[in-house]
Parts: C-alpha cells; structure tokens; sequence
C-alpha cells in the first residue's frame, strides 16, 4: 500500500495542468519572438525584451530552424501562464549550438507542437496555401496544436471573435503588430471566406480558455485525433498572420473543405502546400528540405539534463531536431 501511495505521488509530480497555474497580467509591449523546425513540429520561444527584436530580424539562423513566418506575436490575452511544454511535466528549455545575435545565448523555451492531430501541419481553405504556408488573401489556415497555455481576458476587455458558419467560434488571440492588438482589429485588412465574419465585442465577464485535454503529460504524437493528445488548441491563421483559437466547438473542422500541407515528391522533400508549388518557389523549397535534413545538437535544462538531440512522443521515439 505504501508503494502504491508513492508511486501515485511520483505519478502526480510527472503532470501539470491548467488548475496548477495562475495567470499574470501581460507584460505591455512584450513581444514573443519564435522560431521552429519542421522536421519535429517544435515551437521555441523568447520574449523581447529582453532579446531584441531588431536582431532576430537580420538572423541568419542555420536549419533546421527558422523564424515563425507569421512574424513577431503581439498577445491580446489581459493575462495568461504557460504551465508546461507539450508532453512534459513543466517547462522545457534549450540552448541553440549555433551564434545568436546577442549574448548571452538565450534559452529557449518550448512553446508547442504544430502537428500531433490527424491534420498533420494543417492546411488551408477555400484555397491552398501560399509558398510560405499561409493562407492567400480571403482564406484560412487551419491547424490543431499542442501547447499548455492558459489565457485570460479580464471583463471589459474588447475582443475580436471570428464566426463561422457552422456556430464555432475563434477568439484572436495574436497579431503582428502591437498597435493591430491594442485595437483588437487584426493587421493587414484580411478578407474571410463566404460566411464567415468578425466581430468586436466587449466582453460582459471574463473569458478563460484551457487546453483541450489539459494535462500535459498526456500523449503526444503525430496523426492523433484531437482532444486525445496533450494541450490541444484548434488555431486559425488570416491573411495578416492574425491568429485565433477555438473557444466555441460546434462541429471540429469537420465543415472545412481544407487543402493539406504535405510533403511534396517535386520538391526535393521540401514542405508545401497542395498544389501551391511554382518553379519560382525552388529555393524556398530547397530551404524547407534544408531544414528537414540538417542537424543540431541541443542542450536542455529543467527537468532533463545534459544534452540531446529531440522530443518524446506517445510512442517513445527520439524524433531528431534534424
């Protein structure tokens, strides 16, 4: 009996949820700056500042990592905690074995996972994506994320809520630009698909939104059915890089005619949208492949220590930072 009340406390500590944090206020100004690698789906993070923005701009980051194409990300969320990485017990951070525009080397902190649901990397509608995996002008990128992420928006803070037509309901959470979140309108004029449409809304109580199964010990893999993997959040992205999650599910992505993201056999193993690929595209492809077959070597602190070179999945396989 004792045995098993001590294992069932090793168990507890191997966990974190939602309930296990309180959100603080945002920090005005701050701004994520992030970069990812295709070949694991990994989203590492640092804010600026204390890290300058300027400088991550002119980076000339080696593969298999590369900038969050969607720019700098501005929060609308009045306070929020981050509670764990994906699959792990608490956060996770690294430190990249290349140059970095500043010193000391940052550590970067694992945000998310960009492909554990059965949508892989996502995809676009009505159209396909662009060359940079972004929906064209009057689409939307959809994808399904792991991160442990709880986000509050305090009664009456304005907010922009995209509507579908089929009663889901999306809240944008980020923009590009700090003056697009300040207004609670997103950047670039972005255009919706037919039926779709915005709205700004003060909001009469305050709004919390926690990850779909959020214990972030839960699984986490490739090709699992949402709500089955650890910190699932459903994410669209509009023409101006404005991102919103799902705070109302009505009928999934089931209505969604979406235009996958996959591999592509033309493109030397580059990633690319279905059907978006282009002789001009080449050697944004070849950087993609780039990415997929290089190779970094990490070094992770907290809860691992010592170096290596990937992240756990539900099916106990390293996958390479490549």
């Amino acid at each position: 009996f004792h045995s098993m009340l001590v294992l069932a406390h090793l168990l507890a500590t191997l966990s974190s949820s939602s309930a296990d944090c309180t959100a603080s206020p945002s920090s005005g100004g701050a701004v994520a700056l992030e970069i990812l690698a295709y070949v694991n789906c990994t989203v590492y993070t640092v804010n600026s500042p204390p890290y300058d923005g300027a400088e991550f701009e002119g980076w000339a980051i080696r593969p298999p990592w590369q900038p969050n194409m969607k720019g700098e990300r501005h929060t609308t969320m009045t306070s929020s905690c981050l509670y764990a990485s994906p699959g792990e017990a608490s956060t996770q951070t690294i430190q990249l074995r290349q140059p970095e525009p500043w010193s000391p080397k940052a550590e970067w902190l694992y945000l998310s996972m960009f492909c554990p649901g059965e949508l892989g990397l996502g995809g676009c509608f009505n159209e396909a994506c662009n060359i940079e995996m972004l929906p064209v002008n009057g689409s939307l990128l959809y994808q399904e994320i792991a991160k442990c992420h709880k986000m509050e928006w305090a009664t009456g803070t304005t907010v922009a809520k995209l509507y579908d037509p089929f009663g889901n309901v999306f809240i944008m959470h980020a923009t590009n630009e700090q003056a697009c979140t300040d207004a609670a309108e997103p950047c670039g004029n972005p255009q919706f698909p037919p039926g779709w449409y915005l709205k700004r809304e003060v909001l009469a109580k305050t709004l919390v939104l926690t990850p779909v199964l959020d214990d972030s010990s839960a699984p986490i893999g490739r090709g699992m059915a949402f709500g089955t993997f650890a910190c699932g959040y459903a994410l669209i992205t509009d023409a101006g890089s404005n991102g919103y999650h799902r705070i109302i599910d009505a009928t999934g992505s089931s209505k969604y005619d979406i235009v996958p993201i996959v591999p592509s056999p033309s493109s030397g193993d580059g990633l690319v949208a279905e059907g978006a690929a282009t002789a001009a595209s080449g050697a944004r492809l070849q950087v993609l492949a780039a990415a997929a077959a290089a190779a970094v070597v990490v070094v992770v602190v907290g809860r691992h220590l010592g170096s290596r070179s990937g992240s756990r999945f539900s099916d106990g396989v390293t996958m390479e930072l490549a």
